[in-house]
């Protein structure tokens, strides 16, 4: 039996540890990238702990009174008003989302431009911006965007080719390839 129990504890592994989410103060536009850590964070937890564990990453001087108000109309006897943790996001994003969210990404994606930076960091931003502006990467328009975008020379040197791409994921794959093999040389 002690045999046994040694055993169970040698090979018990931990649970990997998961980083504290950042907190939040308000700022909306920054809510969006915490409530995803925050979502992963609390994972599987039951629905009063779990929101009682993310109204505890609110915090500052901005954002103190909201929680404080927030607590006293949600929060009776220890437990809270909602039926989950979806009616809880949808109170807080009723707040927090930035109603010109998509406007303002819209805007930042016409002026996403490659300029010298490496392919990879270029399509990082520019696939975020596609995203928060609620468009797809399938989109004809978003072509048209990425084409005026990426660095002319290589835009160019595509189209030079008499072989372009047919969509999205082509000209990224090609304008990466091209890129790389510039930074090389």
């Amino acid at each position: 039996e002690q045999l046994f129990r040694l055993f169970q504890t040698s090979t018990h592994q931990p649970e990997p540890k998961v980083k504290e989410p950042d907190t939040f103060d308000g700022t909306k536009s920054r809510y969006d990238a915490w409530k995803q850590q925050v979502q992963l964070y609390v994972g599987s937890m039951a629905k009063d702990r779990a929101i009682t564990t993310m109204l505890s990453f609110v915090r500052g001087e901005r954002i103190e009174r909201w929680r404080q108000a927030f607590s006293k109309k949600h929060h009776e006897n220890g437990a809270w008003s909602f039926a989950t943790t979806d009616d809880f996001w949808a109170e807080l994003d009723k707040v927090f989302v930035d109603p010109n969210l998509a406007k303002t990404a819209q805007a930042r994606l016409e002026r996403c431009t490659m300029g010298s930076r490496a392919a990879n960091e270029f399509f990082q931003e520019f696939e975020e911006l596609v995203d928060l502006a609620g468009f797809k990467t399938t989109d004809p328009h978003i072509l048209d965007i990425l084409q005026r975008n990426a660095r002319a020379t290589i835009v160019q040197t595509i189209y030079a080719s008499g072989e372009e791409p047919a969509d999205y994921d082509a000209w990224k794959t090609r304008i990466g390839n091209i890129d790389t093999l510039w930074r090389k040389g």
